[in-house]
C-alpha cells in the first residue's frame, strides 16, 4: 500500500466536495468540482483505525457509497495517481 503525504502533492485540489455530509449507512455520496478530464477516478476509503476499508473505480461519474458501517472514515479521491482531494466522512 502506498502512503500519502498531502503536503507534497502539487495536484491536490482541496475545494472537491463531497455531500452529504454526515450521510447514513450506504446512502448515495456526490461528488462535486472535479477537473474536466476526470474520466477515471479511484475512491480509497480508510476507518479511524487507517485501515483500508474499500476501494472503488468510479468511471465517469462522481457518485459512490457511503459505508455500510457507523463511524469515521477518511475518503481520499485520486485520478491517474494523482491526488484529488481528501474528506473527512461521518456516517451515522
Amino acid at each position: 500500500m502506498k502512503i500519502h503525504n498531502l503536503r507534497n502533492l502539487t495536484d491536490y485540489m482541496p475545494n472537491n466536495l463531497l455531500f452529504p455530509n454526515p450521510c447514513q449507512t450506504g446512502q448515495q455520496l456526490n461528488i462535486q468540482n472535479l477537473p474536466s478530464g476526470s474520466s477515471k477516478l479511484e475512491v480509497l476509503i480508510f476507518d479511524m483505525q487507517g485501515r483500508l476499508y474499500a476501494r472503488q473505480t468510479l468511471n465517469g461519474n462522481a457518485v459512490l457509497q457511503a459505508p455500510a458501517q457507523k463511524g469515521v472514515y477518511t475518503i481520499l479521491l485520486r485520478s491517474e495517481d494523482r491526488m484529488l482531494g481528501s474528506f473527512q466522512q461521518v456516517v451515522q
